[in-house]
């Protein structure tokens, strides 16, 4: 016999941020590690738009997609991990890499959750001694070794 899972402990004890929004694109749901790695408590997140963590360059072609997505009740991008700049509550740029997860609402109107991770930071699995040639030495930080992006001197940040 399984044992009953109490979902809204689950989604504030898992390490990764877990931010949802309704079909306007309103944070609907915005967890501890949401709060960690943009720098904006829940009561500061919900209920406002995500362009609290887009960049403003960025915006309309994500609400372009987004809206897509909303109306066609589909994502292109399936399981796909996707990586995109975000910006926290300094406004400092966050690399981050997350998935999308098309949920429908119970009126059946389609609803999205984004399981977000980061990506400013090495994952631990990756720094087993079997990996260490993978990351700098102590004398340099992990993301003073991540690859500028040509055109825009922009950090890239892998995430497993």
């Amino acid at each position: 016999m399984l044992a009953a899972i109490d979902l809204d402990r689950l989604v504030a004890a898992v390490g990764d941020a877990i931010v949802a929004t309704d079909a306007s694109g309103a944070i609907t749901l915005w967890n501890p590690a949401a709060e960690r790695m943009f720098g904006f408590p829940q009561g500061e997140a919900l209920g406002k738009s995500l362009d609290l963590i887009i960049p403003e360059r960025l915006r309309t072609r994500h609400w372009d997609g987004f809206h897509k997505t909303m109306l066609t009740g589909q994502t292109k991008y399936g399981t796909d991990l996707l990586r995109v700049p975000a910006v926290d509550k300094g406004g400092r740029a966050v690399s981050i890499a997350f998935t999308v997860a098309l949920l429908h609402s119970a009126d059946g109107k389609p609803a999205a959750i984004a399981a977000v991770h980061s990506a400013t930071k090495p994952p631990a699995s990756m720094k087993s001694a079997a990996c260490a040639s993978a990351w700098p030495s102590s004398k340099r930080s992990w993301r003073s070794a991540a690859p500028r992006h040509e055109r825009t001197g922009a950090s890239s940040y892998w995430v497993a």
